[in-house]
């Protein structure tokens, strides 16, 4: 009786490893979706960032490059175009048929030459201004929204907002932009800040003139 005890006391070790190994394979098993959710996205947060895009079998996607498309053809309209007024991307970033709806003045612009046209007036009257895109959101895969910051200069309050993204059918070009933005001046105040920037040019031409008139 005695050896079959010692022999049945010897044996409980294994049989307790024999069971536990199951259950803590099922346990690692059930873990390991969790795990790979998480690392993919990971992955797709550093692919904003520009890294891991080619090796990556998420990023590689056709959905996610769809994405990716969206968010860089933003990116540029806020730092390219309005912030730096570089029109000879104008053709890269927007459709010919643009239509700049700014929802806040309640006027809009269509076509490629009036956008143009709009951007060489804003920097020429204001020539520090700046605005860069602070967060996104997506609606659909031709529908996302930005919302941003920026300031017309150092000596005026920054003003905040949100512009709704409207691209054409393959998503490689934004087709209509809707404005929804504070003002520093009020939801009015647009032709108030054209005249204070043209009186302050016009003072200064005014100096510049005198100072050379001087013997």
């Amino acid at each position: 009786m005695s050896v079959s005890l010692a022999a049945a006391a010897a044996a409980t070790p294994a049989a307790s490893r024999a069971v536990a190994r199951p259950i803590q394979q099922q346990r690692a098993a059930a873990a390991r979706p969790v795990q790979q959710r998480r690392r993919a996205f990971r992955v797709a947060a550093e692919a904003g960032n520009g890294s891991g895009i080619a090796s990556s079998p998420v990023i590689g996607a056709p959905q996610q490059q769809h994405v990716i498309r969206m968010v860089n053809l933003v990116q540029a309209y806020f730092d390219k175009l309005l912030t730096e007024g570089n029109v000879s991307i104008l053709d890269q970033v927007l459709d010919q048929n643009i239509s700049h709806k700014d929802m806040v003045r309640n006027i809009g612009r269509v076509g490629m030459k009036e956008y143009a046209a709009y951007l060489a007036e804003l920097h020429q009257t204001y020539p520090d201004y700046y605005v860069r895109s602070t967060n996104f959101g997506f609606v659909d895969n031709r529908t996302m929204f930005a919302s941003f910051e920026g300031q017309v200069s150092a000596k005026t309050p920054k003003f905040y907002g949100v512009d709704l993204f409207i691209f054409n059918e393959d998503a490689t070009k934004i087709k209509e932009v809707q404005v929804y933005r504070s003002n520093w001046l009020g939801a009015q105040g647009h032709d108030e800040r054209k005249k204070l920037a043209e009186a302050a040019a016009a003072a200064q031409a005014a100096a510049t003139q005198q100072r050379g008139q001087l013997p």
